[in-house]
């Protein structure tokens, strides 16, 4: 019986040790995934203020050339009105020469 006692213990005492030595190496694997998905979370970070500063950069470019353009339009609406002014004006003009001949 005695034995047996300590052959349980024995046992006991085993299981203890890797009980303990399992939770060891769990708190291990978890330190290391926190520290890898800490990493990641700032990787991800820093990708978001790059991405937001091109999406700013771009927005400019864009707010740029659509200045650009509403100008080009201005100055080609104000030129396609000259043509008509023009057009117009020589119309007039052949109808007086044509009522003169």
């Amino acid at each position: 019986l005695r034995s047996a006692m300590e052959a349980a213990k024995a046992e006991s005492n085993t299981l203890q040790a890797e009980i303990e030595q399992s939770n060891y190496f769990q708190e291990q694997v978890d330190n290391e995934t926190y520290y890898r998905l800490l990493a990641d979370v700032q990787n991800l970070e820093t990708e978001k203020e790059r991405d937001n500063i091109r999406l700013r950069r771009l927005n400019s470019e864009r707010q740029e050339l659509q200045s650009v353009l509403d100008q080009l339009a201005t100055e080609r609406d104000a030129l396609q009105e000259i043509a008509q002014k023009s057009k117009k004006e020589l119309q007039d003009e052949r109808m007086t020469l044509d009522m003169y001949k």
